[in-house]
């Protein structure tokens, strides 16, 4: 499955990685992205291009999959 210009939502979380349940503030910056294939929900490869911003971002939500990722 490969999603041509999906958004990616990245985040800033304080929390220990090991935390089940957090918290998070607004995203830091939403970047329209391609997923590569073969693509594995549980762990996307996606292409953006650089942005500096992104360099503090921890956590990272893929709408079209409903699900937070650990960056």
């Amino acid at each position: 499955m490969a999603l041509n210009n999906t958004t990616v939502d990245f985040y800033v979380s304080g929390y220990a990685p090991n935390k089940l349940y957090k918290e998070l503030n607004a995203p830091i910056k939403t970047c329209s992205c391609y997923v590569k294939e073969p693509c594995v929900v549980e762990a996307p490869i996606i292409v953006i291009n650089y942005d500096q911003d992104l360099k503090v971002a921890n956590y990272a939500y893929i709408p079209e999959f409903n699900r937070y990722y650990f960056i």
